[in-house]
């Protein structure tokens, strides 16, 4: 009966007062969901977690293990939705959200890796970008054995409690035993984001590298003020500018060490599957998505004309490495490429008459996001 279930039904019954609510959209994985469930049923205060599974039309056995796990689990909360992709899962997994806090994972990573573990597969000292440590390693033989900690979403929370912060950022541990290699985004200490430009500026760009809105955990509230969602029309990198917005929105960020989340990297990715000029155009596309709608928003705080400089260039930059894309009249003009970081050119930004580039940027988000 239960394998039966219609589109947008939901099994398991659902209280109104968790710490938090884990997201899980998946398509096609039986094979994975597992193990991901495993290492949330084994976390510390697993009992006050909601726990929102979202079947995205999958045609394999992934429905029926997921069952197993509701059976047993009354916190665990499955929902079947025909196969519209991993941003309309998302924000149907926000909709049906009752915890305090939000947080998302991929049915093909787990949770709470102990960092420590693994610090001897890391040759070099990486780079720093004020707190978050970044490095790849060489994997000389294939990682098969994890060890877990039970203090991933703990730590988190107990940061949020003393922090009051709208975001807490953990850290990830990529692990791709096909290249074969091991990458890091980890913070080496606890702190406290607000915002000050300063702050603002190395948030925005913690959050561009860390390549995912997963392994951290968000205010519901704080969700609910800003109606923040997945852009359903991306293809690509909705969950960066997913992560990229939250921070620009919120009041305060914490950050914490020794919260590690396992990302398993697959040899599957678009620029593997697809040609190249096909792929060009596709990450060109979500370029332009992404930073005309991140522009755009930033535009509207006066007080961070020098983070919108930065990023225009960065835009431009990342767009004018494909010349012949079919998107060329969404760029913004060659000569932001060239503008400094540091000063805004009057025709940018904060300007007293017709603002060129915003008025892009505007255009740009109206008809790509429709």
């Amino acid at each position: 009966m239960l394998d039966k279930l219609k589109y947008g039904h939901i099994i398991s019954a659902m209280q109104q007062d968790y710490r938090l609510s884990i997201i899980i959209p998946v398509y096609n994985g039986a094979k994975n969901i597992g193990p991901c469930l495993d290492s949330i049923v084994r976390q510390q205060g697993f009992e006050n977690f909601q726990v929102v599974v979202i079947n995205d039309g999958s045609t394999d056995k992934t429905q029926s293990v997921v069952i197993k796990y509701v059976m047993e689990h009354p916190n665990i909360v499955l929902l079947k939705q025909r196969n519209s992709g991993v941003s309309v899962a998302r924000n149907v997994g926000i909709r049906n959200a009752v915890g305090d806090y939000v947080t998302f994972v991929d049915a093909d990573d787990q949770v709470g890796l102990c960092y420590s573990a693994y610090l001897p597969y890391f040759i070099d000292s990486g780079r720093s970008v004020d707190n978050m440590l970044i490095s790849k390693s060489n994997l000389h033989e294939a990682i098969t054995n994890y060890t877990y900690s039970n203090k991933f979403f703990a730590n988190m929370l107990d940061a949020a409690d003393n922090t009051n912060a709208d975001i807490v950022m953990g850290g990830k541990i990529t692990i791709n035993n096909k290249a074969p290699y091991i990458k890091r985004h980890v913070y080496e200490q606890e702190k406290v984001f607000s915002t000050d430009p300063k702050d603002k500026a190395t948030l925005l760009s913690q959050a561009d590298l860390r390549e995912s809105a997963n392994f951290c955990i968000y205010s519901r509230q704080f969700l609910k003020d800003y109606n923040l969602r997945f852009m359903n029309n991306m293809q690509l990198d909705e969950d960066i500018l997913f992560c990229m917005l939250a921070c620009l929105y919120a009041q305060k960020v914490a950050t914490v060490p020794d919260v590690t989340y396992l990302y398993n990297r697959h040899e599957n990715s678009l620029s593997n599957t697809l040609n190249l000029e096909l792929s060009n155009q596709k990450y060109t596309l979500a370029n332009v998505q992404r930073y005309s709608k991140l522009l755009t928003e930033i535009g509207k705080y006066p007080e961070y004309a020098q983070i919108f400089n930065h990023w225009l260039h960065v835009f431009s930059n990342e767009c004018n490495k494909t010349p012949d894309s079919v998107y060329n009249e969404y760029f913004p003009p060659t000569r932001c490429a060239m503008c400094p970081h540091t000063i805004c050119d009057a025709q940018c930004f904060l300007c007293s008459g017709d603002n060129y580039v915003l008025k892009k940027l505007y255009e740009n988000t109206k008809q790509l996001f429709r």
